[in-house]
């Protein structure tokens, strides 16, 4: 089945919605978060979330569109992290960095409706520990070697990257190669530009990365069976891979400490960072977000 791959257009962001709660309805994770389901206000509040993020100029949502029909089947969110920012526009020190991530509106964390608060807080905390553990006794951007942003923590693998946010395919197209294709879309600009990718994978997700030449990092595990009973433990992969031409900035090796790491180039005036992990945990791929 033929596939074509453009910019989301803000007409088609209720798709996505639809498409995303579609497709992560299989997911025990989401269901212990959210175990309503895709309510009314959920679902406004994930439309909200998309609009949001294509204000920024970082943020590449990008849709696979059927050829023969027009219709989205999949969609994906990747973030680009160059390697330099303005010292005064580092949102290092901001509260909802030093979390798991999530929706963040105006400078502060928002929690999503109808989910489970104690669970969502638990899995962010998770993620911050995690990512906390990798930073150890290495440098960061702003200074600090207390809680910062994720900046920080990307530029422990390279000073600039893109970053594979969300990946989401509707269960009635998927394997079919619609995903491939979004994540082919951001590899090669990747390559293009010598960086490396970046992401957290679902199990379901992990082979579609492994074929991508994603290599696994570390992982991110919750014991599910404190929520629900019947469920077991879940987790999710950190992976990087390498670009496949030379990069303008030498890939660092993740133990490699002494490096001079970057932060987010925001070029909008006042504009806060998107959030990254919007769905961080809960996507097909997933390169973080706490909250969905």
């Amino acid at each position: 089945m033929p596939f074509t791959v453009s910019s989301v257009l803000s007409d088609d962001i209720p798709q996505l919605s639809d498409i995303q709660w579609a497709a992560l309805n299989p997911n025990p994770l989401i269901w212990t978060l959210y175990p309503y389901g895709p309510t009314p206000d959920l679902c406004a509040f994930t439309i909200d979330s998309y609009n949001k993020a294509t204000r920024f100029p970082s943020v590449r949502l990008m849709k696979a569109t059927n050829t023969e029909t027009s219709e989205i089947v999949a969609f994906a969110k990747w973030i680009m992290y160059p390697g330099k920012m303005q010292e005064e526009r580092s949102e290092c020190q901001n509260k909802e960095a030093k979390q798991g991530g999530g929706w963040s509106k105006g400078g502060r964390q928002h929690t999503p409706p109808d989910c489970d608060e104690m669970a969502l807080k638990d899995w962010s905390e998770i993620i911050a520990r995690k990512r906390k553990n990798i930073m150890q006794e290495r440098s960061h951007s702003c200074g600090s070697r207390s809680g910062c942003s994720l900046q920080c923590y990307f530029s422990c693998f390279a000073p600039a990257l893109w970053v594979l946010d969300i990946l989401h395919t509707h269960p009635l197209h998927q394997g079919r190669g619609a995903g491939t294709e979004l994540v082919k879309w951001g590899t090669d600009l990747a390559d293009q530009q010598g960086l490396q990718c970046y992401l957290e994978s679902s199990p379901a997700a992990y082979s579609l990365a492994k074929q991508c030449d994603f290599e696994d990092i570390t992982d991110i595990e919750i014991d599910l069976s404190k929520y629900h009973e019947g469920y077991e433990s879940y987790k999710h992969i950190v992976m990087i891979r390498p670009p496949k031409i030379s990069p303008r900035v030498p890939p660092k090796d993740i133990a490699t400490d002494n490096i001079a790491y970057a932060v987010l180039d925001q070029r909008e005036e006042g504009a806060k960072l998107p959030g990254y992990g919007f769905h961080d945990g809960h996507s097909a791929l997933v390169a973080k977000s706490d909250c969905l």
